[in-house]
């Protein structure tokens, strides 16, 4: 996808059923397991969030929480600009591993469909414990969360996340 860029004029999701578009994540979201929302290049909610974390909605109820996951989502977002292609990468915040696949109709980006909020790189509850007590979210309710998150393999995710490029590629394209 090399040679694409950014842009707040057309294209835009203006061509794109937003209705559809949340079926389409919500139905990702439940067969993935994985947290997912659509943003536009601005970082303004495209698609409402579809299955999101007990564990990140409690920590991104705090002040600090919420800097760390915003640092983080424009850090995988920014990664995913510069390279044109799907990135994961380990959240500032908790450590769980979140992605990002760029959206672009006709050789200009505008969103990015980003995926996350799992436990694939092994984040132990003493970890998760540990940050939360700093970040001021209530332990005792976090590993609650943590303890019915299922785990996922960093291979099952990299998978998951091909999977989703290919989604996007098919959405975007122009009959």
């Amino acid at each position: 996808m090399p040679g694409y860029h950014e842009t707040t004029t057309a294209p835009s999701f203006a061509g794109i059923e937003l209705e559809k578009l949340q079926q389409l994540q919500e139905s990702f979201a439940a067969v993935t397991n994985l947290a997912t929302i659509i943003i536009d290049v601005e970082g303004q909610t495209v698609t409402r969030p579809s299955n999101f974390s007990e564990v990140c909605r409690l920590v991104q109820r705090t002040e600090k929480g919420k800097e760390f996951c915003d640092r983080s989502d424009k850090e995988r977002t920014d990664r995913a600009s510069l390279t044109d292609e799907p990135v994961y990468h380990m959240c500032q915040c908790c450590g769980f591993l979140d992605g990002a696949v760029p959206i672009a109709i006709d050789n200009c980006r505008i969103g990015y469909w980003l995926i996350g909020q799992c436990n694939a790189l092994g984040v132990s509850r003493e970890d998760l414990a540990l940050h939360a007590k700093i970040i001021g979210a209530d332990v005792d309710a976090v590993l609650a969360a943590y303890d019915g998150m299922e785990p996922m393999s960093v291979a099952r995710y990299e998978q998951i996340l091909e999977l989703l490029r290919q989604t996007v590629e098919l959405v975007t394209a122009r009959r």
